[in-house]
């Protein structure tokens, strides 16, 4: 098993970092085993080595993957620092606060549009959701309001966050106070094709529980 490991991470170059990567090493081997057993073709096998990519951070120009794809073109007006991804696995990036007079105070029942002082060129078919953090939603019923809010690519100003407090207490919104969640997300568009059917589904028009509790 090792020697084929050592195989495949030849051919990506990687063959004189063994010793320095060995949990690279172990995932692929974990593939592999998930290769023997799903019947994945080597084809397959190597498409998937995409999932491990970003798991390396050195120096060496040699070794270093990034799971970086695209870059975004962005106006900074606020102090704050320009959002990034926290962790490797990270799908948002943490968008602070950007308030010229100070101090917010939101009410419970109060919604807020907040400035983030960020500008950007968008990528065409792409757009940026606005989502709320999870720790603000479950401590203190702040959340955005029409989540997940949309900024289409050909907006070019400020990427406001619209936030409601849902909980008991007033809330406290500081300068470069983290207050929500910036995601790029990829689209299709569409065309309606009108019709005076649709093609039958063994749901049909069932919804609103219609499958059951439990």
């Amino acid at each position: 098993m090792l020697g084929i490991v050592i195989i495949i991470c030849s051919i990506l170059n990687m063959k004189d970092y063994k010793e320095k990567y060995n949990e690279l090493y172990s995932e692929v081997a974990k593939l592999l085993v998930e290769n023997r057993e799903n019947g994945y073709s080597p084809y397959k096998l190597l498409s998937r080595w995409d999932i491990l990519r970003g798991k390396i951070d050195s120096d060496d120009e040699n070794v270093k993957i990034k799971n970086i794809q695209m870059k975004v073109k962005v106006i900074n007006e606020s102090n704050n620092d320009l959002p990034q991804y926290e962790t490797k696995g990270s799908a948002g990036m943490d968008v602070r606060a950007h308030l010229e007079s100070g101090k917010i105070v939101i009410e419970p029942g109060e919604r807020v549009l907040i400035k983030t002082g960020l500008k950007l060129n968008i990528p065409e078919g792409m757009e940026l959701q606005v989502r709320p953090r999870s720790g603000l939603a479950y401590k203190h019923g702040i959340t955005v309001l029409n989540s997940p809010g949309t900024i289409d690519s050909d907006y070019t100003g400020d990427c406001g966050v619209i936030l409601i407090n849902h909980g008991t207490s007033n809330f406290v919104v500081e300068p470069g106070d983290r207050i929500a969640q910036f995601v790029f997300a990829k689209y299709e568009r569409i065309e309606f094709e009108l019709s005076e059917e649709l093609d039958a589904t063994e749901r049909g028009e069932g919804g609103f529980g219609s499958t059951g509790k439990k």
